[in-house]
């Protein structure tokens, strides 16, 4: 079952997207709507999200990974992102 998930990045230096996207590419599908923040549609589990990402964390950096309702949303994002979440909530 196919689902979506926030995952929240604190880094100590500047995001490693070079490191991230091949990582994130194992999602169904995904956007980046700020530097430190990503949205993919999946059907693993937060753990096996975790476990992609690991590897690449650095021991200061920190990460949640939490489950979203796209279906139930507000904010304040660029029209791409937007469209990006009509597309994919559905």
């Amino acid at each position: 079952m196919k689902k979506f998930f926030h995952i929240g990045f604190a880094f100590q230096d500047p995001p490693r997207t070079d490191e991230l996207e091949p990582i994130f590419n194992k999602a169904l599908n995904w956007i980046r709507y700020a530097p430190n923040c990503w949205i993919v549609q999946t059907t693993a589990t937060p753990k096996q999200w975790m476990a992609r990402l690991k590897p690449i964390l650095a021991p200061s950096d920190h990460v949640l990974i939490v489950e979203i309702d796209l279906a139930n949303r507000s904010g304040h994002l660029p029209e791409s992102m937007w469209s990006w979440i009509n597309e994919h909530a559905h």
